[in-house]
């Protein structure tokens, strides 16, 4: 973990600071006798607790030297945590000289302060031998006195000491010894514990949710307890509860109906589409809410006006936690930060919830937490599983994903089926192929598709699967293209020249700025296989790009 991800994931749980914009509720207090002499850690004031605020907004802005300006005047105030942020810069040379003898004596204080984080931090110098001689004794005794919480806050101390007794550091071996300081660490949720016992052959008995210490963490097995999926990201995210579109009050979005609705005005529109299920319109593509018996979570959240995830709650009477990006494009992944987490692939993360042209001037949140998932994942929902299939070389973005919902019968399938009788493609016949036939082996699982663009029959999946094995096929012709066709859309103004957008259409000039998909180089080229028509790109003919 990054030292800021460590100030960030572990420092600022429980100290009521400021984070994101938002206050974390304190935990409770040690009880006397945890630290020397049973001191409690030092009361802090309402100016120290407001110089830490201050001091973590600037170093999140990049103005380390004001930040650590803050960090003193907190911890001249008595503030128990500043003097381990103080400890961190002089640990990572953050906007001073690294040094860390003076990390020790910071460490120091916020031991002495009672304050369980620079506790451990401080055991972790005398283990490794950071501007200390090393003392497995003394670090064994840093990790011990940081080890009361039952959360997450002593979890990196209690994980430590199971370490420290499976390879005999300062202590004799001891593998009974390791099993139990690893146990309290997972339960907690801290993942590298869970590892430790699968490592040394222990059943993973999860109880507790999962706990998120950093902004993106792979998903794994242990994300499901007692049968649901269940991720904490509380100690690292609120999430927001709007999104300022008023920038675009001048601006108009077409109904179906013709009637024109402010671009900063929610509008949503719901249709229940099988037991538990919405289809829902906001603007963008398509989104869809799905509800178990213990939460509800939405695939993909559009980019319109409004806090979808208050409009889905009040769809169910369940929980909607999460939302799973089927890609990364905007009007997919807009609106992620209304929620508690996002579930998308790696490949996805650095292009997800990048605003499209039309939507400057207005902030959307990218720091969100990410759970990033790959082929075969699962997410429950209470008797409602939904299993991620990643496509192999995805056509419409990189790292798409579709989700297979065998409950409903249903395949959500994103962006990746556009067209009922064509497919273009902007990758290899051989790909295509693999994409199709990894879809194939869930094919007797599901009956129709719900895609960005709306309802498609399980039948015109058939026919793309159907074209890309021909396409594969020693018997496939096709026929060079003329040049490729340009989208083109005109832009709708009103008579005094306000700007029209169709709700749920492209927008002109609307696209992902440095977007990661490489076109091959070649020609366009077409076949049809019973009716439906492929387009793809011949390699080494004269080169047309998009």
């Amino acid at each position: 973990m990054k030292q800021w991800e460590k100030i960030i994931a572990t420092a600022c749980v429980g100290t009521g600071l400021l984070w994101m914009g938002t206050v974390l509720p304190a935990q409770a207090a040690p009880a006397a006798g945890h630290f020397a002499n049973g001191a409690m850690p030092h009361r802090r004031s309402f100016l120290a607790r407001a110089f830490l605020d201050k001091g973590i907004a600037a170093y999140k802005s990049g103005n380390y030297t004001l930040a650590l300006q803050y960090f003193h005047d907190a911890d001249e105030h008595g503030h128990s945590k500043a003097s381990r942020y103080i400890g961190l810069y002089y640990e990572n040379g953050y906007g001073v000289e690294k040094n860390l003898k003076t990390a020790v004596q910071w460490y120091t204080k916020a031991m002495q302060r009672g304050d369980v984080t620079g506790t451990y931090y401080l055991g972790h110098m005398y283990e490794d031998g950071l501007g200390v001689a090393v003392d497995y004794t003394r670090a064994r005794e840093m990790y011990e006195k940081a080890s009361y919480r039952s959360d997450i806050i002593s979890a990196p101390a209690q994980n430590a000491l199971g370490r420290m007794y499976e390879k005999g550091e300062g202590v004799p071996a001891n593998l009974s010894m390791a099993r139990q300081w690893y146990e309290k660490a997972s339960m907690a949720g801290y993942e590298e514990a869970t590892d430790a016992l699968v490592r040394l052959g222990e059943p993973i008995r999860v109880t507790t949710p999962r706990v998120m210490t950093q902004r993106v963490m792979a998903g794994r097995s242990t994300n499901i307890v007692n049968g649901v999926t269940q991720i904490d990201s509380s100690y690292i995210w609120k999430p927001i509860q709007s999104i300022n579109f008023s920038s675009k009050h001048d601006v108009f979005i077409k109904n179906s109906d013709g009637s024109l609705t402010p671009m900063d005005e929610p509008w949503f529109d719901a249709e229940e589409i099988a037991p538990g299920t919405w289809k829902i319109q906001s603007d963008g593509d398509y989104c869809y809410l799905l509800e178990g018996d213990s939460i509800a979570v939405m695939i993909d959240c559009g980019y319109g006006a409004g806090n979808i995830r208050q409009y889905a709650e009040t769809l169910t009477t369940k929980p909607v936690k999460y939302v799973i990006n089927t890609h990364y494009h905007f009007d997919h992944t807009a609106n992620d930060a209304y929620f508690d987490a996002a579930f998308m692939t790696a490949e996805s993360i650095p292009y997800a919830t990048v605003p499209y042209t039309s939507f400057s001037g207005i902030t959307f949140p990218r720091d969100y937490p990410v759970i990033t998932v790959t082929d075969g994942y699962t997410l429950n929902l209470g008797n409602r599983e939904l299993k991620i299939i990643a496509f192999p070389h995805s056509n419409h973005t990189l790292g798409g994903i579709a989700i297979l919902d065998k409950s409903r019968r249903i395949l959500f399938s994103g962006d990746e089926f556009l067209f009922p009788s064509k497919a273009e493609l902007n990758i290899s016949l051989e790909d295509f192929a693999k994409n199709m036939k990894r879809i194939e082996n869930v094919r007797s699982d599901f009956d129709v598709l719900y895609a960005g663009t709306g309802k498609k029959d399980g039948t015109m999946f058939d026919q793309y699967y159907q074209a890309a094995m021909y396409g594969i096929s020693p018997q496939m012709t096709y026929t060079l293209s003329d040049k490729t066709q340009k989208r083109t859309e005109t832009l709708e103004k009103t008579a005094d020249g306000h700007i029209i957008y169709t709700r749920g259409s492209v927008r002109p000039d609307d696209q992902t700025e440095n977007a990661p998909e490489k076109i091959p180089q070649g020609q366009r080229a077409t076949y049809t296989y019973n009716g439906f028509t492929v387009s793809f790109i011949v390699p080494g003919k004269a080169t047309d790009t998009k």
